[in-house]
């Protein structure tokens, strides 16, 4: 079936299943989502530096961390 969205339409992408951040692109791929009036909800374990974190802040709408208590620090998830 073909389906065609109204101009005014956003569509929700949730990015989700092993660590999609480290998908090769992925940051260009967010940049796409944002760029066709679309909304990201990505989730992740946060595992990225500071730096690529700093990049993809502007692109993506919601974000859900899981916290591994056993292999992070709570330092590393809020800085």
């Amino acid at each position: 079936m073909n389906t065609i969205l109204k101009a005014n339409t956003t569509v929700n992408f949730e990015l989700i299943g092993g660590e999609v951040t480290v998908i090769p692109g992925f940051l260009e791929i967010l940049q796409k989502i944002k760029e066709h009036n679309g909304r990201s909800i990505v989730f992740t374990n946060g595992s990225r530096t500071r730096n690529w974190w700093s990049k993809a802040k502007h692109y993506i709408d919601d974000l859900i961390i899981s916290f591994h208590i056993n292999s992070m620090h709570e330092d590393d998830l809020i800085n």
